[in-house]
């Protein structure tokens, strides 16, 4: 049992009332052992005792407002009572992430605990004292850990000073002067007052007054003054007064009481989270995709499933299977990075709301797989269910390119189309070939369009009697076009194994415009392979450093008769190596004349035998 003199303050362990009073105690000297943090009906509680140094609090995810409950520290007795804790109560706004110090106050010490030196001062700026040391002062600080930082401050008491005199009370906007001492015992005492919102408690004789955030000393049988946000002044031959409280401007609703708490300081912390954002992801396509597509889309739409909503940053990572190529990402509101595929954004989204839709655009290879799984996964936002955070969209494609068992640099050559006719646009995207004849195909080309095919736009392997005519036949070869040595728009031949003639192919070449071709516009190859070329316009891509163009070559036993065509534009820039407008290359035989013939690096190149006459 403790007996206080003054008034009658009675603690035995609790929370006892002493008039209108009432008196928290806490423990003298060691942590209170409820430290730590417990969720209730959606409220948590986080309790810091005193442990003789700085602790910090972080804001958690979706927290804005907290309620805080500071206790400031008793001050040091010695045959009396230091002055009892102030306590500061406010709620504040507080952002996620944010990281609070957290100092709580120690009790000041006293000579009855056997000291040989002068009793120091409480934790956190209680001042020492000939009999007893203030109480520290109990704050919260945000933005930096200095005096200027803090939010709020609980003020300690006072210490007790020579012949029983009591601290006073810390806490309040003013904390309490310590009791008058002077009797005839000890005349001519002097009491530490208490600190206020502007200055230090008042002190007397050899003692110093209160300063910002520290109590007063004392060094001839007196206490020192509690700290506060100013502290109180230290006791001549007697007590020390209280330290003052503070609330911040930002608090939303406040409360300060003096000289309530026993022993060392205390703060409690309490706070509701928001309710929890869930983020989901789904992702969708329109129909089936083609191999050899261009611009194909997928949709990204991410949800928020969950009670409350999303905060912090939200990124989108889309992950794309072998045979699709993305060659755009974007969505409105969200910041895409084409090279990763990843997309962010900071806005909060609403409970069951969903963000814009982010677009992913895709080329189809022409031996992309018949079945592909794209996928995309979605992060952040505050949420703490990942379990739904990834989807996955099958994409069935199509297989447009149909493999010929006509073979080039060791690949079978797919085709966008085999045999029959063809008389509309053809776009061979994807593709190795636009149109394939074999021996046993048939149709023909009139009027068509074809495109976009890397190795040939119309291949005659063994037809004797195929007819291209009056049609556009462009963008052949790789895109964009280099130096390897394919991309011809219009092939008759009879090496179905390159190097090897058998059989025969055969027909007419009539009309038809060749605008763009990586290699050459038209090539008749191997003996026993002839063609009637007339009425053609073909033109290369001019002067250029990458590959020798042809016009129209007619090489290795094959034969031909060119008559009426325009021929340009075939020009290779490096030295030792030419381009040709006709090119005739141990051809089996070749009659040429009326052809117009303009802009090449050499309009007619004849090479070996067979070349015929060149009529201009």
């Amino acid at each position: 049992m403790r007996v206080r003199s003054r008034g009658l303050r009675v603690s035995i362990a609790g929370l006892l009332t002493v008039g209108a009073m009432a008196v928290v105690v806490g423990s003298s000297l060691a942590a209170d052992p409820s430290a730590g943090c417990t969720t209730t009906s959606g409220v948590t509680t986080c309790v810091f005792a005193y442990t003789g140094a700085a602790q910090t609090w972080t804001v958690p995810a979706g927290v804005t407002t907290a309620s805080f409950d500071l206790y400031g520290a008793e001050g040091g007795s010695f045959l009396g009572f230091g002055g009892l804790g102030g306590r500061t109560e406010a709620t504040i706004p507080v952002s996620s992430g944010d990281s609070i110090q957290v100092n709580v106050g120690g009790h000041g010490q006293e000579l009855a605990e056997g000291l040989t030196g002068r009793p120091a001062g409480g934790f956190n700026g209680g001042g020492s004292g000939e009999d007893a040391g203030g109480g520290g002062a109990t704050d919260i600080r945000s933005g930096g850990v200095a005096l200027a930082d803090r939010l709020l401050v609980a003020g300690g008491g006072g210490g007790n000073g020579a012949g029983g005199s009591s601290g006073g009370g810390g806490g309040g906007s003013s904390g309490e002067d310590a009791p008058a001492n002077d009797t005839d015992i000890f005349p001519g005492t002097i009491a530490g007052g208490g600190g206020s919102q502007s200055a230090g408690g008042s002190a007397g004789g050899n003692s110093t007054a209160g300063s910002l955030g520290s109590g007063g000393e004392n060094t001839v049988a007196g206490g020192g003054g509690g700290g506060g946000y100013y502290g109180g002044g230290a006791g001549y031959i007697s007590g020390g007064g209280g330290g003052s409280g503070f609330v911040t401007a930002s608090a939303t609703s406040s409360a300060m009481s003096t000289g309530v708490r026993e022993g060392d300081g205390l703060v409690t912390i309490s706070y509701t989270e928001a309710p929890p954002a869930d983020l989901t992801i789904s992702k969708s396509h329109t129909g089936n995709f083609t191999s050899g597509q261009v611009g194909a889309q997928y949709m990204i739409t991410v949800s928020n499933g969950g009670t409350g909503a999303s905060s912090g940053t939200v990124t989108v990572v889309d992950a794309l299977p072998a045979g699709l190529t993305a060659i755009a990402i974007s969505g409105s509101g969200w910041a895409c990075t084409l090279a990763t595929l990843t997309c962010t954004r900071s806005d909060s989204l609403a409970a069951a709301g969903n963000y814009a839709a982010v677009t992913v655009t895709v080329n189809v290879a022409g031996n992309a797989p018949a079945s592909v799984t794209n996928s995309a996964t979605v992060s952040g936002g505050g949420e703490t269910n990942t379990s739904n955070d990834t989807a996955t969209d099958p994409t069935t494609v199509v297989q447009s390119c149909t493999p010929t068992g006509f073979f080039r640099d060791g690949i079978n050559l797919t085709a966008k189309q085999i045999g029959g006719n063809v008389t509309g646009t053809l776009d061979a995207a994807g593709c190795d070939i636009g149109i394939y004849y074999g021996s046993a195909s048939t149709g023909g080309v009139d009027g068509a369009t074809i495109s976009n095919a890397r190795y040939f736009g119309v291949v005659n392997d063994g037809r004797s009697n195929l007819s291209v005519t009056n049609s556009t036949i462009s963008n052949i070869g790789n895109n964009p076009f280099d130096g390897t040595q394919h991309g011809v728009g219009i092939l008759f031949t009879t090496q179905h194994v390159l190097g090897i003639s058998s059989g025969t192919a055969g027909g007419t070449i009539s009309g038809n415009s060749l605008p763009s071709y990586q290699k050459g516009g038209i090539t008749i190859l191997g003996a026993k392979a002839a063609a009637t070329i007339t009425n053609n316009t073909v033109t290369g891509s001019g002067q250029v450093n990458y590959i020798a163009q042809n016009g129209i070559q007619i090489s290795f036993g094959a034969t031909a008769q060119v008559t009426g065509n325009t021929v340009s534009g075939n020009w290779y820039t490096p030295a030792g190596t030419m381009s040709c407008g006709l090119l005739f290359l141990d051809a089996g035989g070749v009659k040429q004349h009326s052809n117009n013939l303009f802009a090449n690096e050499t309009n007619l190149c004849n090479a070996g035998r067979g070349g015929g006459q060149y009529k201009p």
